[in-house]
């Protein structure tokens, strides 16, 4: 198998693992449209993230990622509303959400 053979068949099972997550956590179909890069920003690293068009739900798009933890990697998936218009608002409120419950975390246990 070639380099890119085996990179296209590594990236179709990523999309596959992420549309099964899409289903899982909001119940329905999916089809992959892009990739789209969202570059480093402070305090958080350059993610690329899969959009994808939803079938049978009431968002229209969902933006879907590997994000690395201390458990290993989680695959995330955010639904497209009218606080999150975009990859990059997807990634930013994930980045929120983490740093929020890092400084509950710092609060509780300080």
């Amino acid at each position: 198998m070639t380099a890119a053979a085996a990179a296209t068949a590594r990236e179709a099972h990523v999309l596959a693992e992420f549309g099964r997550e899409i289903r899982r956590l909001h119940g329905c179909a999916s089809r992959f449209e892009r990739f789209v890069t969202v570059p480093e920003a402070p305090g958080r690293a350059r993610r690329v993230v899969a959009v994808f068009a939803l079938d049978g739900h009431s968002a229209r798009r969902c933006y879907a990622w590997p994000e690395p933890g201390p458990m290993g990697m989680t695959l995330v998936a955010v639904l497209h509303d009218a606080d999150i218009r975009g990859p990059e608002d997807a990634v930013q409120h994930v980045a929120s959400l983490e740093r929020s419950s890092q400084d509950r975390w710092a609060q509780e246990y300080a």
